[in-house]
């Protein structure tokens, strides 16, 4: 089972979580720590034509800053987009976006790559060749099919609209997302939809949110180390109303902080890797590693490329660990079991042949004679009795030449002396 955890830091910088669900004959995967590394701020890069596209999400991550703070968000149109605009973002959101050059898109995929996040917004400008053979193709992949519905031109309700399909799912995006939009518009208000995108999400992408008629709304992929999202309509009014509800604004922050360059995982290890960890700054070359327990010892920086690395070896404590250096806590990581190793559920025999190829794995039927199950799985004939009669054969056959044979006295006289 998943626990989603809300957690707002008081301040940027490397942050040590600890879980604890209390001690048991096993306390290793009783507990598990890990590091955060939450930025001082977000940066959202918002790519889009100079309309609707980008003027609503524009607002709604200005009010989402206003009401939490630490969002700068930066606009750009398409064709004046560099690579070095994408470079150092937290997250670089597409809207409407028709096409990117070769050059941006293969630095858009290395940053991805890296950990930046990624939200493509469809819209009517977009060219679905271009998409469909390019830009979705490493970063997420799908296929768009077609607009189903049109969009809404005039006054008056149009009498064609999907809305989200509800409850809205158990994931980060949108546990409580309606009690913050009720309070965002003074009651709820769900969205409308006159046109959408239907799209063919591939094996390594999912639906996070669908529609009233199960197309998705919102898929997630991952590229690297990036999540990517695909959000299957505009935010014009035309195509929706989202941009006018309650939802638009606490959806936008948590897009911002969802999408945000990965700030776990970089500082937790499993026991037993060998890890190596990066000088922060100038430091001095030397550094003391303080593990969770038994004795520090002394680290030394080795060059890996244009990077001074700490050697630290294979680390086998669990817990938080430390390297000290220049008289304050330079570094800090985490080190824990597997995961897999806390998990107690029956391993199934085709996972176990996974984890076992070499062997040859039978499984028993519960109920049944075990003698006899494994009687039947076993290969030829079995050999034991007849070793065993063989050997006793041999036995009886030596008893008998031992009979038979005359006693030869000393003086080679072997007759038989019958005198009184």
């Amino acid at each position: 089972r998943r626990l989603f955890i809300s957690l707002t830091p008081e301040r940027g910088g490397p942050l040590a979580i600890t879980a604890d669900i209390g001690a048991d004959d096993l306390p290793d995967d009783s507990r598990r720590s890990s590091m955060l590394h939450v930025p001082d701020s977000l940066s959202v890069l918002l790519v889009g034509p100079a309309n609707a596209a980008t003027y609503y999400p524009l607002q709604a991550l200005e009010a989402a800053s206003a009401a939490e703070g630490r969002i700068r968000v930066r606009s750009v149109l398409p064709q004046e987009l560099t690579p070095a605009d994408i470079e150092g973002q937290s997250s670089i959101w597409l809207s409407n976006v028709e096409r990117l050059s070769g050059e941006t898109l293969s630095a858009l995929r290395r940053e991805v790559d890296a950990g930046v996040g990624v939200v493509v917004i469809l819209g009517d400008a977009v060219d679905v060749r271009y998409y469909n053979a390019e830009l979705l193709k490493d970063l997420i992949p799908s296929n768009l099919v077609a607009v189903t519905g049109s969009p809404h031109q005039g006054a008056g309700e149009p009498d064609a609209f999907r809305t989200f399909r509800l409850p809205f799912p158990d994931h980060p995006l949108f546990t409580g997302l309606v009690a913050e939009s009720e309070s965002e518009s003074g009651g709820s208000q769900s969205p409308h939809f006159y046109a959408y995108y239907r799209v063919r999400l591939g094996t390594e992408a999912r639906s996070l949110l669908t529609f009233s008629d199960g197309f998705p709304a919102v898929a997630e992929g991952r590229s690297g180390r990036g999540r990517v999202l695909l959000v299957t309509s505009a935010f014009d009014l035309a195509w929706s109303d989202l941009s006018l509800s309650g939802l638009m604004v606490p959806f936008a922050g948590r897009l911002a902080r969802y999408l945000a360059r990965d700030a776990a995982g970089d500082s937790d290890y499993d026991l037993g890797e060998s890890v190596f960890r990066q000088l922060p700054g100038l430091l001095p070359k030397q550094g003391l590693l303080r593990p969770p327990s038994g004795d520090a010892r002394t680290v030394w920086p080795e060059q890996q490329g244009r990077r001074s690395m700490w050697r630290v070896g294979e680390v086998e404590v669990p817990g938080l660990w430390e390297i000290a250096s220049g008289g304050r806590v330079a570094d800090r990581f985490a080190v824990g079991l597997d995961p897999a190793e806390s998990d107690l559920s029956r391993i199934d025999q085709e996972n176990l042949e996974s984890l076992l190829p070499q062997a040859r794995i039978v499984a028993l039927v519960p109920g049944e004679r075990t003698a006899d199950q494994i009687h039947q799985t076993r290969y030829g004939r079995e050999l034991w009795r007849l070793f065993l009669g063989a050997a006793l054969a041999v036995a009886a056959a030596e008893m008998l030449l031992a009979r038979s044979v005359p006693t030869v006295r000393p003086g080679g006289d072997d007759r038989t002396d019958n005198s009184d």
